[in-house]
């Protein structure tokens, strides 16, 4: 979930206008010399606690890092040098096991990650940390790389990654009375109901009919569609509204476990993103490491028919309260 904004003058054609240009300069088209994109991370704890704890600290640095450079390798950077800054620390958290922060620019009809706007405009608009991650101090992780936590640990290096999945974007500002926080997210457009109608062009008690509807809660964007063959992808929505769990994932029912659900059982390890989940990012503009050496057509073409139906939504949309 995120807490915090950063506002900025960009206008709607300004916004537009930097998505065309990436496109046209090669974004989202993959580069056979493209680096893959870098985490930094910044340790917010305190001396001797959590990750400077003298026991676990080294442990989990190193697990962090790992899950960092694997989450890292699955997108390619555009721009050299390319890097996402997110603090890191342990605290108590009552809900979760691990919460995110995004911070977002918010341009007054979009809110961008910061992360993903650095991707798109080639470089730093958004000072500071892009987001930070907290992990709970009291759950059992299994610190170690191997995917191999035993039967009453959860696997560290999952939880990192799936937390590092929503500072790339993969975040709703849907509150539980209907309404957005500020202005919805660009993961906000992608999302639909039964009918296949976007939830930013309904009303505060439809997005939230939807948005709890148990299996009424769509992606439409169509990587997302074909890498789930096209079938549209089910996401989180059940009852009651669960705030940075509804619409935030995948569908709890989506079928075999994947890491931007948001049930992690002990013992499960994920470490790679499905077909579907390479897709919903692609919707959002990062450009993947190919899976294979060459990129299908389809594929790209699949991409400029998402730039066009984001970009008609722009201009036609009526505003949403």
């Amino acid at each position: 979930m995120t807490v915090r904004h950063r506002y900025a003058t960009w206008s709607k054609f300004v916004v537009a206008s930097v998505v065309v240009l990436a496109v046209v300069v090669g974004l989202g088209a993959p580069s056979t010399h493209a680096d893959p994109v870098q985490i930094a991370f910044q340790v917010l704890d305190g001396p001797g606690v959590g990750f400077n704890d003298p026991i676990l600290g080294p442990q989990r640095l190193q697990a962090f890092a790992f899950a960092a450079a694997r989450w890292g390798s699955f997108f390619e950077s555009a721009f050299p040098g390319e890097t996402v800054p997110v603090g890191i620390r342990f605290g108590p958290l009552t809900d979760f096991l691990a919460f995110s922060n995004t911070f977002h620019l918010d341009t007054g009809d979009v809110s961008l990650p910061g992360a993903l706007a650095e991707h798109i405009a080639g470089g730093d608009v958004l000072p500071g940390l892009d987001g930070e991650i907290i992990f709970s101090d009291q759950a059992p992780f299994f610190l170690g790389t191997t995917g191999q936590p035993a039967s009453t640990q959860y696997d560290f290096v999952t939880f990192a990654m799936h937390e590092l999945g929503h500072l790339f974007g993969f975040t709703s500002f849907l509150q539980p009375d209907g309404t957005y926080q500020g202005s919805p997210t660009l993961y906000d457009l992608f999302v639909g109901d039964a009918a296949g109608t976007q939830l930013v062009n309904l009303s505060p008690a439809a997005r939230l009919a939807a948005a709890t509807s148990g299996d009424g809660l769509l992606w439409l964007g169509p990587e997302g569609l074909a890498g789930n063959n096209g079938v549209p992808p089910l996401l989180s929505a059940g009852t009651p509204f669960v705030l940075a769990t509804n619409v935030n994932h995948l569908s709890e029912t989506f079928g075999p476990d994947v890491l931007m659900d948001p049930d992690k059982a002990f013992g499960e390890v994920i470490h790679d993103l499905s077909p579907l989940e390479r897709g919903m990012y692609q919707d959002l503009f990062w450009s993947l490491t190919p899976v294979q050496a060459v990129p299908e057509p389809a594929s790209l073409w699949l991409m400029g028919a998402g730039l066009v139906w984001l970009l008609s939504y722009g201009w036609r949309r009526p505003r949403a309260t």
